[in-house]
Parts: C-alpha cells; structure tokens; sequence
C-alpha cells in the first residue's frame, strides 16, 4: 500500500496463513449495523448471489478443493460478527466446509428452473453472519438432459461488492480450469488484508 502523498510503502509485510483475530469494522460497515438496528432479516438477508453454469465435468471433489481455496485466500469470507451490548465487531473465524450440493437429478425440465429459484431463495435466507455463514456455495446437480450443472454463490453484502465479485469469480475460474487441465495452480501470495486495508 502507497502513500499518495509521500510515495512511500506503508505496508511491506501482508498477512499471509489463515488470519485470526479481529478486524474493525469500516464507516459503511458500520452504518450497515446502526441501520439494521435489531431486524435480524435484514442483517443475515442483506447478500448478493450469482448463479452460473458450471462444466459437469468439474467434479464435487474439485470444485470443493477449488472453493476451500477461495475461501482461505479471502479471508472476509470468513468473518463473524458479535453484538456485545449493542457494539458489533468482526472477527475472522475458521476454515468451514460451506460447498453445498442439491441433487436435482430426477426435476422435470419444465420444473427445473422453479426448483432452482426456490431453493436459492432457501439458502439466501440462510446465511447467518453470528454464525459465521456469511458465503455460501451451492452445486445444483441437474437432470442429464442439461448440458450444465449450476452453482449459486451467495456472500454476505458486508464481505462482497462489486469490484469483489470479479476478483472471486476469476479466482473460481482459474483454479476450476487449471483443474480440469491436470494443472497445479496458485492463487499467489495473498495482498493486503480487510484488516491491514482497514488500519
């Protein structure tokens, strides 16, 4: 990270392994909690989603692996966070399993699209950031007739924008190609952290 002012680095070092510890919480994280007041479907429903195709080719195996990765190199998909007397706070939690699978196999094709929105719509009421469930992925097993699987992604709004969709689903894109290629791949050294941003 630059100083824009002087030129110089501020920061060197960039935390690297799986983070732990605290983080503060940012002026619009912060806005976020004082306007959510106590609605806890707002705050735990408050996602983003994508639904995309997905090669059936890529096996459950490899697009777990491919997920676990992502997961350790953006540690904010990991956050928690507390309400201690009104006061929330965020803290990175563990390396959790969070690939999901929904067999849709034996779904009409007519019904296929219905039974997909419905349980997408189950999952992005699920998400609970007290818990720690603020990123879910969900592999949709579809009938033999289609072409593709689906995979829905779901992170909480206080862990994703915009910009860090891109960087997510290129990062997906990366390891689930390499993968189907027999190639090793690495997402790199990790860049600054929520936290080392934050500060």
């Amino acid at each position: 990270i630059m100083d824009l002012k002087s030129g110089t680095s501020l920061v060197t070092n960039f935390e690297q392994g799986l983070l732990e510890g605290r983080a503060g919480l940012t002026p619009i994280q912060q806005w976020f909690f004082e306007n959510a007041g106590n609605n806890s479907n707002l705050y735990n429903h408050f996602n983003q989603g994508v639904l995309l195709s997905i090669d059936k080719n890529v096996s459950f195996e490899n697009l777990s692996s491919a997920v676990q990765q992502i997961i350790f190199h953006h540690d904010a998909l990991r956050f928690i966070y507390q309400n201690e007397n009104g006061q929330w706070s965020q803290k990175y939690g563990p390396q959790s399993e969070p690939l999901i699978t929904v067999n849709l196999q034996s779904v009409e094709k007519d019904s296929l699209g219905n039974s997909i929105r419905e349980h997408s719509d189950k999952y992005q009421k699920s998400l609970n950031i007290e818990k720690g469930e603020i990123a879910k992925f969900v592999l949709y097993k579809t009938p033999e007739n289609e072409t593709h699987n689906r995979i829905l992604i779901i992170v909480h709004h206080l862990a994703v924008d915009g910009v860090s969709w891109r960087i997510l689903l290129d990062d997906l894109e990366l390891l689930l190609s390499s993968q189907l290629k027999n190639e090793k791949v690495s997402l790199g050294s990790k860049s600054s952290s929520y936290r080392q941003w934050f500060e």
